[in-house]
């Protein structure tokens, strides 16, 4: 599955316009992923809002709950909503208090079942993910359980401490990703899933203080910045949540509309 690609609850691939995310093509002159990630603090937005859009800005907003209480998530999510028809909504400020475990196979199970459960809570339209970092060495660990690798009540230091533990023993480089799904479920509609991926290497020693997870020791491909060293809109541009955000566009401007 490339990155980027939108599926339906299922698996089925569904007709998705999107122009090449590998290779933007700019007046100025081709950008890639490794360039992008070699250059300075000024990142150009290289992925283009997925096709067809045409969001009418001056449109009544609606509700659109955010099935998660992380508060990285709910930042990330704000930015890359920002313009678009939507009033965002948190389950805390709405009184809902479910714990719905992620006891799934897979990231769109786990994001399907956290959509479908807040959607049937509150009734509105609603978005939830599920993202894993995927480590070579370790056969794709921790993946599904990142968020549990050092134990259920580990915090994002003791969890980055503890991956680094696991990697000391295997040379480097220790190439890894983050994958990330979204589910986005309008009540009385089948759900509608996208994914996307960045691409990197753990790096020994944290580095940034931006971010959240395992952010500071995940350095994007082709360049010599953590995650954590970015600011927001330019992690915005390159994230694992970004390019999902990206591909799910076409049903979320659909949904909005309605």
């Amino acid at each position: 599955m490339v990155p980027g690609a939108l599926l339906p609850a299922g698996g089925r691939r569904c007709a998705f316009y999107h122009r090449n995310q590998r290779s933007i093509r700019q007046e100025k002159g081709s950008w890639t992923l490794e360039a992008l990630a070699r250059s300075g603090d000024e990142l150009p937005f290289f992925l283009p809002r997925a096709e067809p859009v045409d969001i009418l800005r001056g449109s009544m907003k609606r509700d659109l709950l955010i099935a998660t209480t992380n508060s990285g998530k709910l930042r990330e999510y704000r930015s890359l909503f920002a313009g678009l028809p939507a009033s965002l909504r948190r389950p805390d400020r709405l009184g809902l208090n479910l714990v719905v475990q992620e006891d799934g196979e897979n990231y769109e199970e786990n994001a399907t079942n956290k959509a479908l459960a807040f959607a049937s809570a509150s009734g509105l339209l609603t978005l939830a993910d599920d993202s894993g970092l995927e480590v070579d060495l370790l056969g794709g660990e921790p993946g599904i359980r990142s968020s549990r690798y050092a134990g259920p009540n580990a915090d994002d230091q003791r969890r980055r401490g503890y991956l680094l533990q696991q990697l000391r023993r295997f040379p480097r480089p220790w190439t890894a990703r983050f994958h990330c799904v979204i589910a986005l479920v309008e009540p009385g509609r089948e759900p509608v899933i996208a994914q996307g991926t960045c691409s990197g290497e753990i790096v020994p020693v944290p580095r940034g203080t931006s971010g959240f997870g395992y952010d500071p020791i995940f350095q994007i491909h082709g360049g010599n910045r953590t995650l954590a060293q970015l600011r927001l809109e330019q992690k915005n541009q390159i994230s694992h949540r970004a390019q999902a955000f990206q591909a799910l566009l076409p049903a979320l401007d659909a949904a909005l509309r309605r």
